[in-house]
């Protein structure tokens, strides 16, 4: 790079062509490279799994909490919410489960720990070719979930006015999901919370199918060679996502659970009877299915661009005119 004294040397009209081109090329290369933010806790998990023993359950949970300690408002805020109900059961349970796991899938983890900032770099990029207005200015989290989820895009009680995207690198791992689908489907829950102005909780029981059939549609279309499968993350479920009676009575179901106000609580088993993997049902995870068959079928008339920014009150109508389409 030319140093200001050389700069200083040349013609006032050539000077000024050069220092614009200093400001240029500053704007676009020194503030992008500094707008991803990557926080990888593989170091700290390394740490943690140093003393890691199957057999001693009650020294792995009080190590845990050690790790744990160092990103506390991700997990507080995040991962194992306080707000929820019997949150500290919950949490237990998540352990436990991901203690067992974690012999079988922590070769995995750290590969994707070692790996974390070039799949960030690239996949970022990736998206920035698919939607042209996307800001790169985020915060991308590699933790482990304790098997709560793959991926989740959230804020946090330190900052509730920017959403950051964790991946759960244990999530991932144990269902050795396509990270081109994790990052589209992501990736692009932020764009359509920036756009929409939805918020990734339950601002009424209607926005987890919108904003989740929205990011399983944007991954399907833009993963063109992806299958069905790998879009919805589970073999099983996009067998049953292509009968036609199973859409049906989804959205019958779907609709006889929102007929009326729900309480917080009422809210969260709905979250979890429709999204969670562990749900009671023969069809768990169910609502990623019913989202994107929705969206899918309002796309048909509707700019998938337009449906980006729809706000709470045109969301609410389009969905509820949807289901009740499918439900006949």
């Amino acid at each position: 790079m030319l140093s200001l004294v050389l700069i200083n040397k040349l013609s006032p009209c050539f000077k000024s062509i050069v220092k614009a081109s200093f400001i240029l090329a500053f704007i676009l290369f020194g503030f992008s490279a500094h707008a991803l933010k990557v926080v990888n806790a593989g170091n700290d998990f390394r740490n943690f799994l140093k003393d890691f023993d199957p057999s001693k359950s009650e020294q792995n949970y009080i190590r845990w909490l050690e790790f744990e300690e160092q990103y506390s408002d991700i997990y507080t805020s995040a991962i194992f919410k306080r707000s929820l109900p019997n949150w500290d059961q919950i949490k237990k349970q998540q352990l436990d489960r991901f203690f067992r796991e974690l012999p079988s899938i922590s070769p995995k983890m750290l590969l994707l720990f070692d790996q974390a900032e070039e799949i960030a770099k690239r996949q970022v990029a990736r998206i920035q070719t698919q939607l042209k207005d996307f800001n790169p200015n985020i915060t991308i989290y590699f933790l482990p979930s304790a098997l709560t989820f793959n991926a989740l895009v959230t804020t946090t009680s330190a900052d509730m006015s920017h959403y950051i995207l964790i991946i759960g690198v244990d999530g991932i791992a144990l269902g050795n999901n396509d990270l081109d689908i994790v990052f589209s489907h992501e990736l692009f829950h932020m764009y359509h919370f920036d756009k929409s102005g939805l918020v990734s909780e339950f601002s009424s029981s209607l926005s987890p199918l919108w904003t989740e059939g929205m990011a399983s549609y944007f991954s399907r279309i833009k993963n063109p060679n992806k299958s069905l499968d790998a879009v919805l993350m589970d073999a099983a479920l996009a067998q049953a996502c292509q009968e036609p009676k199973n859409a049906q009575s989804w959205a019958q179901s779907f609709l006889r659970s929102i007929e009326l106000p729900l309480t917080s609580e009422q809210a969260f088993q709905l979250k979890k009877e429709w999204f969670w993997q562990d749900s009671s049902t023969l069809s768990p995870r169910r609502g990623y299915c019913l989202g994107y068959l929705l969206v899918e079928k309002i796309a048909k008339k509707s700019s998938f661009e337009d449906m980006t920014r729809w706000g709470d009150l045109i969301m609410s109508e389009e969905v509820k005119k949807a289901l009740q389409e499918m439900a006949l």
